[in-house]
């Protein structure tokens, strides 16, 4: 309950989300630390933010002649190893989940350096890990000079999307690097969704679980770019896009994604996109 109390202050503080939108998300608190308390992301030395850094950050801040002092958050962070990868690629990175499991197992897992410390800041882990929503997000404005999130947008409910492009314009000052996945869940996932279905009904308290699929909004490249470019605070192009079975590389630019859940145009249907989007200066629009 004090998490739960803790969820509802930021939302309420930050002003971004509806009675509606609040509950819903407190709901999908409770059921993401069921499903972290059962094993999700147990396998700690797993996470995709390696090829979304070597391919894509990197080069972006090439030009960066005091790397060390670029703070970049890893939007829903779990067990931290994306965070633990910025660090060694020269960032200071933070980050960021929804369920205060995972930033306890980030906490655990990922101690950084004394020479990290030393040029980044706080040694506290509970600075450089926080508990909170992607439309809620637990950092002051302007705080980071770029956000990354890997696999973990879609399971951002779509009414809820709005206010996480709002969250990212306040608090990234530079750049956004967003790998999406483009299809459902994998059978492994939805399989662990079941078998916990009913640990999480008497968790959340209600017959009608929040998210009967964990890819709550499956969606192609120019549908992602339209909502973070609606209010005016982003430009986004296609990184790359991920086919079954393929690498993660950078995309020819006369590749495209249709809005058809993520398929090209020669019908091979993607995995994952990776989108890049640069700030305009503005915030929702305004100078």
């Amino acid at each position: 309950e004090t998490l739960m109390a803790r969820l509802v202050l930021i939302c309420v503080l930050c002003g971004q989300l509806a009675l509606g939108d609040l509950l819903g998300e407190l709901n999908r608190t409770k059921m993401y630390e069921a499903l972290y308390r059962s094993g999700y992301h147990s396998q700690l030395g797993l996470s995709h933010a390696g090829p979304l850094i070597k391919h894509f950050v990197n080069p972006a801040y090439a030009h960066v002649p005091d790397r060390a002092r670029t703070r970049v958050l890893d939007v829903g962070c779990s067990h931290g190893r994306g965070v633990e990868m910025l660090w060694r690629h020269g960032y200071c990175g933070g980050g960021s989940d929804l369920a205060q499991t995972a930033v306890d197992m980030a906490i655990k897992a990922r101690v950084p350096s004394a020479a990290i410390v030393a040029r980044c800041g706080p040694a506290s882990g509970a600075e450089i890990f926080r508990q909170g929503s992607a439309a809620a997000l637990p950092w002051p404005s302007r705080h980071f000079a770029a956000i990354i999130s890997t696999d973990v947008l879609e399971h951002v409910p779509e009414p809820l999307i709005p206010s996480v492009v709002r969250e990212f314009a306040r608090v990234a000052r530079d750049k956004l690097f967003l790998m999406i996945a483009t299809q459902p869940e994998g059978a492994s996932i939805r399989r662990g969704h079941e078998v916990h279905r009913e640990e999480l009904r008497a968790q959340v308290g209600t017959e009608n679980l929040q998210a009967d699929t964990l890819h709550e909004t499956v969606r192609g490249f120019p549908w992602w770019r339209d909502q973070f470019e609606a209010g005016g605070a982003w430009k986004c192009i296609l990184g790359s896009a991920q086919r079954r079975g393929m690498q993660l590389t950078p995309a020819n630019k006369s590749v495209f994604v249709d809005t058809r859940v993520g398929q090209l145009e020669d019908g091979i249907l993607t995995v994952r996109i990776n989108m890049a989007c640069t700030s305009t200066g503005t915030v929702e629009g305004q100078p």
